[in-house]
């Protein structure tokens, strides 16, 4: 319950701290991830890297779309598939937002000492990996998955 309560804290401390720059969590991390990724992904790489359902991305890719800071484009090869680009616009936004969930970050870590600080990160790492290795089990064991029941 502890890590449960501690996510919900820093997520709403995140959507608080993000809002003087017109951005949700969820809208900050898409941006995020396009960054990272190049600047383009597809709406399905990013419900992946999200962890999200592919029609809560379409949602967010609206609304960062109507506001400039994205563009949705049919691929060339798939029409079916839109590749979501970050715009000049969005990537000033990201840019802006960035430092701002740096120092929440860094606020959020400061009763920690910098040896507890590197312990917690190794820890987190094998929960993390953990935590995926579990989720890809429980997918692959879902009903109508590939090999599933």
């Amino acid at each position: 319950m502890l890590s449960f309560q501690l996510g919900a804290a820093i997520r709403r401390m995140v959507e608080v701290a993000l809002q003087p720059h017109d951005l949700s969590l969820p809208q900050f991390h898409l941006l995020g991830a396009l960054k990272s990724g190049g600047g383009v992904l597809s709406t399905g790489e990013i419900a992946r890297i999200m962890l999200r359902a592919s029609q809560t991305v379409t949602g967010l890719v609206d609304r960062l779309e109507e506001q400039g800071l994205v563009e949705r484009q049919t691929d060339s090869r798939d029409r079916r598939k839109a590749n979501v680009h970050i715009t000049a616009m969005g990537e000033r936004r990201l840019a802006e937002a960035q430092p701002t969930a740096n120092n929440l970050a860094e606020s959020i870590v400061s009763p920690l000492t910098d040896q507890e600080l590197q312990d917690l990160e190794g820890k987190m790492r094998k929960l993390v990996a953990n935590a995926w290795q579990k989720l890809t089990a429980m997918q692959e064991q879902a009903p109508g998955a590939p090999g599933g029941r």
